[in-house]
């Protein structure tokens, strides 16, 4: 309770949230996906490629400890939308290193064998 008497806290955790979401909104967009821009603490992303949908990417980086959110039941988001909670910017940068690692394996796959 003694936080919410603290404004300087929540200014620094507010900026550190625009600096996060901006540093994941780069990584997952040189990472091939579409990220729409916004103030929240997440990001709404669509895969360019298709050759894998947003619930197999999601599986794929479960695999990998990463939970994101498959925004397909979202409403009419279609098959290709994900959506990743904003955290610190070490974990931001494992978020983007998990999501291309995910991408690649599955480009892989989907390309030819020998790949």
């Amino acid at each position: 309770v003694e936080a919410l008497r603290d404004p300087a806290y929540y200014e620094r955790c507010r900026l550190s949230t625009i600096e996060n979401r901006e540093q994941l909104r780069v990584g997952l967009a040189n990472c091939g996906l579409r990220v729409i821009p916004g103030s929240a603490n997440f990001l709404l992303s669509f895969l360019r490629e298709r050759h894998m949908t947003a619930a197999q990417l999601v599986e794929s980086c479960r695999k990998s400890g990463l939970f994101m959110r498959d925004a397909a039941a979202m409403g009419s988001l279609g098959n290709y939308a994900i959506r990743m909670a904003v955290k610190d910017a070490a974990t931001c940068e494992r978020i983007v290193q998990i999501v291309r690692s995910s991408l690649r394996s599955q480009k892989c796959r989907a390309s030819a064998p020998g790949c």
